[in-house]
């Protein structure tokens, strides 16, 4: 939310809406030109004035940009952005259960309605950035077993396809592609179905440390192997992928999870938290070793390593944003 005109000294206070349909998407609106940030999306609202109420600046606001009458609602989040020629803004956005009427852009802006796990492919400005990572984010980070080979045949493609389409309809919205045996570049037939696949029940995919790939096949963006991340760190190269991508990252250490932030990384695994079949022999760090690393950094985490979704909580409770898995995230045929 971009308040335009104010002097950098101000702290402003606003109001946002997450207004959602029966479909589970969210309505966004594109500044239009000519004001701050022309282009970019937003959570439609604007500024509360002096002896207004959240409530009631947020049903002025909503009434006025997009001709809903907002019936019920209720605060969801509060986020904070320094704008240098803005300057901060305090935004309290809030969900809105009930409306009345069909949403209009009257100041000129398009409206959108997107997947909320596909909501960071839009240009967004930092504030509303924010708010996704918070509230688009998916709690669980569903890492899938490795594909079939190349020269498998169709009932093997079929069959792994089956069981990530199943994994989707369950829950799982933020899908990691993992692709160790065989490079990306051997796998496009499966991996753009399974794009496809995931895109269609509204969640987003990532492929591993295959920059290239993921622009080309049109992927929500790469997860960086620890081995990728430090190359990169060495080479002291930028963020690869925009903004309108994930970067994620696989860490194992406080180095490393200093080594994704510092490159920009939007959330990276931590692991492990517990020994995996998949790793066997390798010893778990430990919830106390989890929090203590998770105290390191700023970055969402998801902890992964003999979780589960009911891991969610305590993981939580440890300091991670969320969960992620192989085996118990996976519906299996």
């Amino acid at each position: 939310m971009i308040v335009q005109g104010a002097e950098s000294s101000k702290r402003i206070d606003v109001v946002a809406a997450w207004i959602s349909n029966p479909r589970g998407e969210v309505l966004l609106a594109q500044r239009p030109p000519g004001k701050a940030h022309a282009g970019c999306y937003e959570f439609p609202g604007g500024k509360i004035n002096a002896n207004e109420t959240e409530a009631q600046a947020l049903a002025r606001e909503i009434h006025e940009e997009l001709n809903l009458i907002v019936e019920t609602n209720e605060p969801l989040a509060r986020v904070e952005h320094n704008y240098p020629d803005v300057g901060l803004i305090d935004l309290r956005l809030h969900r809105v259960h009930r409306f009345a009427g069909t949403a209009r852009g009257l100041e000129g802006q398009a409206l959108r309605w997107i997947w909320p796990a596909l909501a960071h492919r839009l240009p967004l400005s930092a504030l509303d950035r924010k708010i996704t990572q918070l509230l688009c984010l998916s709690r669980h980070f569903l890492i899938t077993p490795e594909p079939p080979s190349p020269t498998a045949g169709i009932k093997a493609r079929k069959a792994w396809l089956l069981c990530l389409e199943k994994s989707v309809a369950s829950g799982q919205r933020l899908v990691l592609l993992r692709s160790k045996q065989y490079p990306v570049r051997e796998l496009r037939s499966i991996a753009t179905l399974a794009r496809d696949c995931v895109h269609h029940q509204g969640g987003e995919i990532l492929l591993q440390d295959d920059v290239q790939s993921a622009l080309d096949w049109r992927f929500g963006g790469i997860s960086l192997t620890a081995n990728a991340l430090r190359k990169i760190t060495k080479a002291k190269a930028k963020r690869p992928v925009p903004e309108t991508m994930h970067l994620a990252a696989s860490c194992h250490s406080a180095e490393e999870l200093a080594m994704a932030e510092q490159l920009g990384c939007d959330f990276a695994t931590l692991a492990p938290v517990q020994a995996t079949p998949t790793h066997p022999g390798q010893t778990g760090m430990g919830w106390s070793q989890f929090q203590t690393l998770c105290a390191t950094s700023k970055l969402p985490i998801y902890a992964l390593g003999g979780m589960s979704t009911e891991h969610l909580a305590i993981a939580n409770q440890q300091g991670a944003f969320g969960v992620a898995g192989i085996s118990a995230f996976w519906v299996a045929e």
